[in-house]
């Protein structure tokens, strides 16, 4: 086997690993809660600690990749990945689990920015496609997969079995990456000032958006990070080594559009899932297994589709693919918010497999396009800016989300007049994820026009 199916074989398994662990958090969270002695809707606090870890230091991240390699960094990112999720296993109390998550946060992101970067640089633009597409039915089969499995390893061995998995997932990548040709570094400049001044920039502002709904006084640490971050911005563009182009980035209108489409794709997807478990549960009374059963479709389809689709964008101009997903995506949110469920499992399907065509059309062709709309020395700082449009996408949904049920709900639980008002809110939700799909298909549109007028 040639060294560039075990590069692809390793960030396959990384990815599934990545997936699988973040959204194992929530089948896990019963017994974590019983463990560490806390409410259970406190082990939301520890996916916020990891997405947001790994959000805020991408571009950190990137500079680090730039500096050292894309092999090298790479490599680190997993082995830190591997030990932080054994560590975490050993935390005494939650304020450590805490700690430890985000640290885990931190070795994701060195992953994540240097995953795709690795690839491009190794593969032919012709052999892109394809593996863009394995690697994105990975992460879509850790999503499928966490459900069943995580709660199958959760019952029968106990939450940290899925903590050993993904560290055994990660050490089996570091050595399959070792085959991979070492690159050269990009630049010999390393921004010190630059890459605090945007990791705490961006902490603030995640965190405050976070919490801002139960917690307004974080209204002045959002004021803070957006004024480091514009702070940042400014030293960027007077920089001769500048960590993030800003130049590059108003000049090249069709990496812009395209990473805008991906801001407006999770921001208008991410919630689903949590929006229908809710229905199903809450509203109609369905089992948590049953839920799940049913929330298997979408990540399935994304799974078995994506693949095919990244064949395909080698042969269709993958902006037009895009768009397409990018329609489906909005189509479904609009069939959510106003199809009627009532133990119809046909609405239900329906819903899910227009949800997860457009997820599976629009993730792969998305990623040739932003990988293939900059140079080789650009290729982490692109995959690094898909990420952040990805995390900050899923932030903004889950904001948007709280302050919808914060003015909406006013009635007291398990009250017939709180499942009007839960049912109402759910249908505005979806209303408004289908605005944000339209303006992200606008985008799409936008990233096609300049690539044919360029």
């Amino acid at each position: 086997m040639s060294y560039k199916k075990y590069l692809i074989t390793a960030i396959c398994i990384s990815s599934f690993c990545g997936s699988f662990m973040a959204s194992s958090i929530n089948i896990a969270a019963p017994s974590l809660a019983a463990e560490y002695q806390i409410p259970p809707d406190r082990i939301s606090a520890v996916m916020e600690a990891l997405v947001l870890m790994t959000t805020a230091f991408l571009l950190p991240a990137t500079a680090i990749a730039n500096r050292f390699g894309y092999k090298p960094t790479f490599m680190v990112g997993l082995l830190s990945s591997s030990v932080m999720a054994l560590i975490i296993t050993m935390m005494p109390n939650f304020y450590t689990l805490l700690l430890a998550n985000a640290l885990q946060g931190i070795a994701g992101s060195i992953v994540v920015c240097t995953a795709y970067a690795l690839l491009s640089d190794n593969l032919t633009k012709e052999e892109r496609g394809p593996a863009f597409g394995i690697t994105t039915a990975a992460v879509y089969a850790g999503l499928s997969l966490s459900p069943s499995l995580g709660g199958f390893l959760t019952d029968a061995v106990g939450w940290r079995a899925m903590y050993y998995l993904s560290a055994a997932g990660h050490l089996l990548s570091f050595f399959l990456t070792r085959s991979t040709p070492r690159d050269k570094a990009n630049t010999t400049y390393y921004p010190y000032l630059k890459m605090v001044m945007v990791f705490v920039g961006l902490v603030l502002v995640l965190l405050s958006a976070t919490i801002i709904t139960r917690e307004p006084k974080a209204i002045f640490a959002l004021i803070a990070g957006l004024i480091i971050v514009l702070c940042y911005i400014s030293l960027e563009k007077k920089s001769a080594h500048p960590l993030l182009p800003v130049r590059m980035l108003s000049d090249n209108a069709v990496l812009s559009f395209a990473l805008l489409g991906s801001l407006c794709n999770y921001t208008s997807t991410f919630a689903i899932a949590l929006l229908l478990s809710l229905y199903f549960q809450v509203i109609l009374g369905y089992s948590a297994t049953m839920t799940g059963l049913l929330l298997m479709v979408q990540p399935t389809i994304q799974c078995l589709l994506s693949p095919l689709i990244g064949k395909l964008a080698n042969r269709i101009n993958p902006h037009l693919i895009c768009g397409t997903g990018m329609s489906l995506c909005a189509l479904s949110t609009a069939f959510f918010a106003v199809a009627t469920f009532h133990h119809r499992y046909d609405a239900v399907l329906t819903g899910q497999i227009l949800a997860g065509l457009g997820f599976g059309l629009f993730s792969t062709p998305n990623t040739v396009i932003v990988m293939s709309s900059v140079e080789r020395k650009y290729f982490a700082l692109a995959s690094g800016l898909q990420a952040l449009s990805r995390n900050c996408g899923m932030t903004f949904c889950m904001v948007s989300l709280n302050v919808i049920l914060m003015l909406l709900i006013n009635a007291e639980h398990g009250t017939a007049i709180y499942l009007g008002e839960l049912s109402e809110s759910i249908r505005f939700a979806f209303f408004t994820s289908t605005a944000v799909g339209i303006c992200g298909v606008l985008f799409c549109y936008l990233s096609y026009q300049k690539r044919i007028s360029s």
